[in-house]
């Protein structure tokens, strides 16, 4: 791995975000641990990028997620993780896209909704997505945690799901959003 260059002058710059602000964050845990995931009044998608992980939601139900896949959790503000094996996952945690285009984009998937909502929203992460989190793990490794750049990232994703996947997946995917924010309103 690289070493960030000039770490100083990221550090000082009034648009570098602490780890606890970023919309994309990184966490390799192990097997038998138990974290919760806290993502009041933000969306919250999860990339398992190696490992298998039992979530537990506030209303009891729970969610066995396997590696290779994405998942979309929706807006539950608490979430117990117990990990059934050595895990790597990325989180993508927002109260609404940041990009207008981007909520444009997902208001016009309103009429491919299914006509209820899965218990579990997941797709398969394919080989563009990949790239993407590579490059995303290396931003995140080394500490590359400006809020432009998480802005500019965040729009990719969006990019990738319109660009690499159906409009009746990106719905299904999204669905807590469309349905509940057809127009994102603050």
């Amino acid at each position: 791995m690289s070493k960030l260059l000039y770490v100083h002058e990221h550090l000082q710059c009034k648009n570098y975000l602490s780890d606890d602000k970023c919309t994309f964050s990184k966490y390799r845990l192990n097997k038998g641990e138990l974290i919760s995931i806290n993502s009041l009044n933000q969306y919250l998608f999860v990339f398992l990028l190696s490992g298998n992980l039992e979530l537990s939601h506030t209303d009891g139900r729970k969610i066995k997620l396997e590696a290779g896949k994405m998942y979309s959790l929706g807006f539950d503000p608490s979430i117990l993780v117990n990990l059934l094996r050595d895990s790597l996952i990325i989180l993508l945690a927002f109260d609404r896209p940041q990009i207008l285009c981007d909520e444009f984009n997902l208001i016009g998937l309103n009429k491919y909704l299914p006509k209820e909502d899965s218990p579990v929203r997941s797709l398969p992460i394919k080989e563009q997505m990949t790239g993407f989190l590579n490059t995303m793990q290396m931003y995140l490794d080394n500490k590359m945690l400006c809020r432009h750049l998480q802005g500019i990232k965040q729009s990719e994703f969006f990019f990738i799901m319109r660009g690499f996947y159906t409009k009746e997946e990106n719905a299904m995917f999204f669905y807590p959003i469309i349905e509940k924010n057809n127009s994102f309103k603050s």
